[in-house]
């Protein structure tokens, strides 16, 4: 068995092999996850996912069967970029004040070091457990959606998400989708700019309609996520001072209700700006969708759910409340297309306060207690499953 000393190790390695997305340079981290599920004695499978090495990595105890029933611990191999601030090297993962330091450290390298090391030490039963880590995670999700695709034929029973959650289970999540709102108009000299027809300042009608249509969602609570919500992130427009902008582009961040789609919030969208009138002013407004992730809802009284949230319990000392997350995850890519599935979120790390940030980190014990819920969890779905057949049509895993 693995010591803590060990499990710290492997979450510095994964973040010294930078994976920063942009521009998505996942291929330094594949081939570490490769060397470590090695030495670990997993089996590791590398797939194709995006261009430059951009791989999905799935690691089992022992090579995939046809035909078993699958469970997913999902991470992802991307980070966001570095950025500024740092006060310590961003790819040099340090441990220092029993907290490991570094990029990923939260989300969601520290979490899948402890899947990996987990898997490690539990032994085979009749269902595949697989510590299945992607690529893009950051950026909209095109690892997930490629191993989905990769693979229809799976089984798959269950999903445990490496999300940074405090080791708080999480049965429900917001789905994303960025929008773009393409304003076309008139140039002119600005001498006379009545002679144009200004995209920017329709730019600016159609950010206050977002604003106010924001302020609308914010009635539209859910107990577990929250509201939908928009958010107006660039404006991009214009050529010069002294010219009447005859283009400008918005782009826009949609947090989903779980039941949302980005089609559906696309067509919203339209039939808002349409409400503006500005195709009788001369603007003409054309509206696209770039990216979505979709949310997720698992029953409150699901078995998955049930179990995580007892060994979490029993494992940090901690009753805490099942609860739903405000961000995005790859684990609405597996609700779609597995819909049967139980789909939980539980990983070492604060979401709110360490990922994203400068100085990232996590906390030792958070990696130490999560290896201790990802042991338990695998080990009594693989005892269990070797005396109890799984049932057609069974929706989770007991």
């Amino acid at each position: 068995m693995m010591s803590r000393a060990d499990v710290v190790d492997l979450t510095c390695r994964l973040i010294g092999a930078a994976s920063e997305n942009p521009p998505g340079n996942e291929a330094a981290v594949v081939d570490e996850l490769a060397r470590i599920a090695d030495e670990l004695g997993l089996t590791c499978r590398v797939e194709p996912a995006l261009d430059r090495g951009r791989s999905n990595v799935l690691v089992s105890a022992v090579p995939l069967r046809d035909g078993a029933p699958k469970v997913l611990l999902l991470g992802h191999s991307d980070v966001v970029p570095a950025g500024p601030g740092w006060t310590r090297d961003p790819f040099t993962g340090v441990v220092e004040d029993g907290r490991i330091y570094g990029r990923g450290a939260a989300d969601t390298k520290g979490g899948v070091a402890a899947a990996l090391v987990a898997l490690s030490q539990c032994e085979v039963g009749e269902v595949d457990v697989v510590v299945a880590v992607t690529p893009d995670e950051e950026e909209g999700g095109r690892g997930a959606q490629k191993l989905v695709a990769a693979h229809p034929e799976w089984d798959v029973r269950a999903c445990l998400v490496l999300e940074p959650t405090d080791l708080q289970v999480v049965r429900a999540s917001k789905g994303n989708s960025y929008h773009l709102v393409d304003l076309a108009g008139v140039a002119a000299h600005a001498s006379n700019p009545d002679n144009g027809r200004s995209a920017v300042t329709a730019a600016a009608r159609v950010v206050l309609e977002i604003a106010r249509w924001h302020a609308e969602l914010t009635r539209e609570q859910d107990p577990l996520i929250g509201p939908p919500s928009w958010n107006v992130g660039l404006i991009q427009g214009g050529s010069g001072t002294a010219v009447v902008p005859d283009s400008c582009r918005i782009s826009i961040d949609r947090r989903l209700a779980a039941d949302q789609t980005a089609a559906s919030v696309e067509q919203e969208l339209v039939d808002r700006l349409k409400g503006l009138g500005l195709e009788s002013q001369g603007i003409v407004a054309t509206v696209s969708t770039q990216m979505e992730m979709p949310g997720f809802v698992t029953a409150a009284d699901d078995p998955f759910v049930a179990r995580i949230h007892r060994i979490a319990s029993v494992v940090t000392g901690q009753n805490l409340p099942v609860a739903g997350w405000p961000a995005a995850c790859d684990g609405g890519f597996v609700s779609r297309a597995w819909p049967g599935a139980a789909i939980v979120i539980c990983g070492p790390g604060d979401i709110a306060m360490q990922a994203h940030r400068p100085d990232e980190s996590v906390a030792v014990v958070e990696v130490e207690h999560a290896v201790q819920i990802y042991r338990r969890t695998i080990a009594e779905i693989c005892k269990e499953s070797t005396v109890t057949p799984f049932r057609s049509g069974r929706s989770s895993i007991a």
